[in-house]
């Protein structure tokens, strides 16, 4: 069933600006599986920590870049799509992706590489342009729908960070500066919590941020204090392979 509340957007999903494009997501695309070597506890040891790159067998149609630098991309949801959308309010017109279900076709297609982020805007439902319209517009076009799939064409400004997380396959846009933690909770990932200032490790995670297609070198980080950095244009979260 398609999960959906009218409810006002939160402060942290606001009307975006726009800079360059996502390129090292496009990149990801056809990834494989790609490999970092982390230092481990001492010089001695080494551990080898496999990267989440899942595999981009999903069903995408068109991948493209509006002059405005923002992503455009399509994607297949079976019904029911599983998608939990808001309106956003004020001046700006726009539904948005703010939630899955948790058992939805969109949740497990998450977790197969599919291409699509909790913040993105929904501007076309089976190639009809929807971006001006209203939340009970888009649902009502859904709805109307025989189709077994529906195409959603996805919009996603290229000011965000993309953070993916291996523990679930979640993508959630972020802005610089936004606590690495909450992030987490949107995305829903598991990760244990304990003294909330970064003291114990428990939360501890490695974090590997891609700029332009490069990797830089996955760092130990603590989301009850990290940060979303600046100038990374997507985020790899892994669980840790150390005990803190």
């Amino acid at each position: 069933m398609l999960n959906v509340r009218p409810l006002p957007l939160r402060n942290e999903m606001r009307p975006f600006s726009k800079l360059a494009l996502v390129a090292a997501l496009l990149a990801s695309l056809n990834a494989s599986l790609a490999f970092w070597i982390l230092p481990g506890s001492n010089s001695q040891s080494m551990t080898r920590v496999k990267a989440w790159k899942s595999s981009r067998s999903v069903m995408l149609s068109m991948l493209t870049t509006e002059p405005s630098g923002e992503k455009r991309r399509a994607v297949r949801l079976p019904k029911p799509m599983g998608l939990i959308l808001e309106e956003m309010e004020g001046s700006e017109p726009g539904v948005y992706i703010v939630d899955y279900a948790t058992d939805g076709a969109a949740a497990k297609m998450a977790g197969k590489g599919a291409d699509f982020c909790i913040g993105d805007r929904l501007v076309a439902i089976q190639s009809e342009p929807c971006a001006d319209w209203t939340f009970e517009q888009v649902m009502d076009y859904i709805i109307s729908q025989t189709a077994d799939e529906i195409e959603l064409t996805l919009e996603q400004p290229s000011d965000r960070v993309v953070v993916r997380f291996a523990h679930n396959g979640i993508q959630v846009l972020a802005s610089p500066g936004d606590v690495l933690g909450f992030v987490c909770n949107q995305a829903k990932a598991k990760i244990p919590y304990k003294c909330q200032e970064g003291a114990c490790g428990t939360c501890e995670q490695i974090m590997v941020a891609t700029k332009d297609g490069e990797a830089s070198p996955p760092q130990y980080v603590r989301p009850c204090v990290a940060r979303v950095p600046e100038g990374a244009d997507t985020l790899d979260i892994l669980p840790s392979d150390r005990m803190c």
